[in-house]
């Protein structure tokens, strides 16, 4: 697959994840600490970033390294209850340990459910 299909492919995706999040680009971006340039140019298909700032992005989202790199978004596989969940915690400043513990727990519910 060309470079440029699989940038846009990301970019589609990635801009997909945003939306459902309720975020912008900038509070994502700083909450990463990835430049706010950066992450512009992974959302208009300008660049990709490495591995490590997928599986970053994956991890942010709740979702797989796959569900950004690959044309395969399923609009009905919502990740909408994730992230209001995420967005709950925020004002009670539960450390990272425990944060993604909650997550992980309700990301292990959520894929039992859709089994």
């Amino acid at each position: 697959m060309p470079e440029n299909e699989l940038k846009m492919i990301f970019s589609k995706n990635l801009n997909h994840y945003l939306s459902e999040s309720g975020e912008n680009q900038v509070e994502v971006a700083k909450k990463l600490g990835i430049s706010i340039s950066t992450f512009s140019s992974w959302c208009t298909g300008q660049r990709m970033p490495r591995m490590d700032k997928i599986e970053m992005l994956a991890n942010y989202f709740g979702i797989e390294k796959s569900d950004l790199i690959e044309d395969s978004i399923d609009k009905s596989k919502s990740n909408q209850a994730f992230f209001r969940l995420k967005k709950g915690l925020e004002p009670y400043n539960i450390d990272s340990d425990d944060a993604d513990f909650i997550l992980d727990v309700f990301k292990a519910h959520k894929k039992r459910n859709e089994d």
